[in-house]
C-alpha cells in the first residue's frame, strides 16, 4: 500500500467510526475515542505522514 493509500483509507476507517458514534441510539465516547486513537495512532501512519509531508514536517515529530 502506497502512503497515500494508507493515509486514505486511515482517514476513512476513522470517519465510518465518528459516523457509528453521531448516529442516534446510545453511545459510549469512551469506546470511541479508544478506537479512533487504534487506528490513528500507529508507526506506519506517522512515518506514512511524514514522508507524504516532506519537508513541511521538516523539525516536527508524529512518532508515537
Amino acid at each position: 500500500m502506497t502512503d497515500q493509500a494508507l493515509d486514505i483509507s486511515t482517514l476513512r476507517k476513522a470517519g465510518r467510526i465518528i459516523g457509528e458514534y453521531i448516529e442516534p441510539g446510545p453511545r459510549d465516547a469512551e469506546q470511541t475515542l479508544s478506537r479512533l486513537i487504534a487506528v490513528l495512532e500507529t508507526q506506519d501512519l506517522a512515518r506514512a505522514i511524514e514522508r507524504v509531508a516532506g519537508g513541511e514536517m521538516k523539525g516536527q515529530s508524529l512518532a508515537i
